[in-house]
């Protein structure tokens, strides 16, 4: 095993994130972060004692550029034969409802449907299930630093915490250069030129650039397709249906 995923597996341990038996609804919005949170656990599946399950939020805010998001979502699930689920939600109808703004009312609707995924899914297995979420080290660092300009005294000085309820953030202990590092390690990620876009989803409806590249020589050598590929013909019915 790596160092990255091993830097990973030890967090998850010390922190007592995840259990035998527990489900996992991994957040898997297409990007970077998501992409390798979800390649990192289906690699561990067997060692945790886990079941994955991958759910995409389509916030109907940037057009085609969204749907090609999903149907890449879609086709990494399958690829590693991982259950798939996606909801869509009307983000700008609910933010001119409730006067909120794209980016809160898009994290309002987004939590909202994996918290009812999850209950579904905790129904349906008779077992805890879990949402993990793909927040790194410096998404933690951002969140300290909006807590302090808001005045949110000791409290906000503690940041995300790696478990909350049914929530764990098991990328905490990484960086963004390391996940964005981890895109030469072919076992756990075939690089960001994979995906649709190597940025972060911003609810606003922009993504933020970042550098496009890594998994040329993958592909040509064939790496990035050697787990499990979809199922001719196989469409998962969104919202909410698994593959």
């Amino acid at each position: 095993m790596d160092r990255f995923t091993n830097q990973i597996l030890a967090f998850i341990r010390q922190q007592d994130l995840l259990k035998p038996g527990d489900g996992v609804l991994v957040g898997f919005s297409g990007g970077a972060d998501s992409s390798c949170l979800l390649r990192v656990l289906a690699g561990m599946t067997r060692l945790l004692g886990i079941e994955l399950y991958a759910a995409h939020v389509n916030h109907n805010l940037r057009g085609a550029e969204a749907q090609r998001d999903e149907a890449f979502c879609r086709s990494t699930a399958a690829e590693l034969g991982i259950p798939f689920f996606c909801v869509s939600v009307q983000v700008r109808e609910k933010a001119s409802r409730e006067g909120l703004s794209l980016e809160e009312a898009a994290r309002l609707l987004r939590y909202e449907a994996l918290e009812e995924l999850r209950q579904r899914l905790a129904a349906e297995r008779k077992g805890p299930v879990v949402i993990a979420a793909a927040h790194h080290a410096g998404d933690q660092a951002e969140t300290i630093l909006l807590n302090l300009f808001r005045g949110s005294g000791l409290r906000g000085l503690g940041g995300m915490a790696p478990a909350r309820d049914r929530l764990v953030r098991p990328l905490l202990c990484v960086s963004r250069a390391d996940i964005l590092a981890a895109r030469t390690v072919p076992e756990i990620f075939c690089g960001t030129a994979c995906c649709p876009s190597s940025g972060r989803e911003s609810t606003s409806g922009q993504r933020s650039t970042s550098l496009r590249r890594g998994c040329g020589a993958a592909r040509r050598t064939g790496i990035c397709g050697r787990r499990r590929r979809p199922s001719a013909g196989r469409k998962p019915a969104c919202p909410g249906t698994a593959s």
